[in-house]
């Protein structure tokens, strides 16, 4: 993607492409029985046009367009956080101005999902920024398509290769659009798939050793918990950094003051440094 290219058009493009393959999706075999009806593409929660940190999860939750209470049912137009998909499933014009509307005034707007992102809250504040300030946003690593239940709850492996075979590549052309970013921290198994989007084996991953490694007994799966590596983004030096525990919420198994503690770590890896967690 050249730099050259608004980012702006960039974003639309691939939320316009993201959209009709949504549709095929929703279509054909094996995806169709697991895609959330009520839910469009979600490629970036918040400000990604400012954003300095990208926070990546799997794909969205399914509370981003359904209520809580059982049985479950579409959010009411009162409380839509992101654009719910129409009776005729056609992107128009309107459609594309209203789901950026919402997309990307997320944390402005009232409705935001704190539950998953309000832990990010000690992480940002060490760094000074905000998810509202347009500081940081959002993305998802895995697909942008929400799923009928949790990624992991898929039980169709052929369902979860196809939405990541696309989101994967997807989630790389944003981020090759957002113009501001400085790190990006992802989060769960993606350490070990998407290395290649960005030209680089999983065994090049760097570990950070820390004190918080001791948690999460038996389920806490490989140490250390922090990986980071340098990338490029359309030529701009960026820090992609990994937390690999996902077990439920976002910074698994970190309180406020270690996430405050990983904020630090992050920046002075940023700028070239190697900070001390032990």
């Amino acid at each position: 993607m050249s730099s050259e290219v608004d980012p702006s058009i960039a974003y639309e493009a691939l939320y316009a492409s993201a959209w009709a393959d949504l549709v095929r999706l929703r279509q054909a075999a094996p995806t169709r029985d697991w895609l959330l009806p009520e839910a469009t593409p979600v490629l970036a929660y918040g400000a990604w046009a400012t954003a300095r940190i990208v926070v990546a999860a799997l794909n969205p939750s399914e509370d981003e367009f359904q209520t809580r209470d059982q049985p479950r049912r579409a959010l009411p137009a009162d409380r839509q956080r992101l654009l719910p998909w129409p009776a005729d499933g056609q992107l128009t014009p309107a459609r594309l101005a209203e789901a950026r509307r919402l997309a990307e005034g997320y944390f402005r707007l009232g409705h935001a999902y704190w539950a998953w992102f309000g832990r990010y809250r000690p992480l940002l504040a060490a760094l000074g920024w905000t998810f509202e300030a347009g500081h940081a946003c959002g993305t998802n690593w895995a697909s942008p398509y929400t799923t009928m239940v949790g990624w992991g709850a898929v039980r169709s492996a052929a369902a979860r290769r196809v939405l990541a075979a696309q989101g994967g590549p997807l989630w790389r052309h944003l981020l090759d659009a957002l113009p501001q970013v400085e790190i990006v921290l992802g989060q769960g198994g993606g350490w070990r798939t998407v290395p290649p989007l960005f030209g680089f084996a999983p065994s090049a991953w760097i570990a950070v050793p820390a004190a918080w490694d001791a948690k999460g007994g038996a389920a806490a799966g490989p140490r250390p918990h922090l990986l980071y590596h340098p990338i490029h983004l359309n030529g701009r030096s960026v820090l992609l950094a990994w937390w690999r525990p996902n077990r439920g919420g976002a910074l698994t198994w970190l309180d406020a003051a270690e996430a405050a503690r990983l904020g630090h770590a992050l920046r002075a890896l940023a700028c070239g440094e190697a900070p001390n967690l032990l």
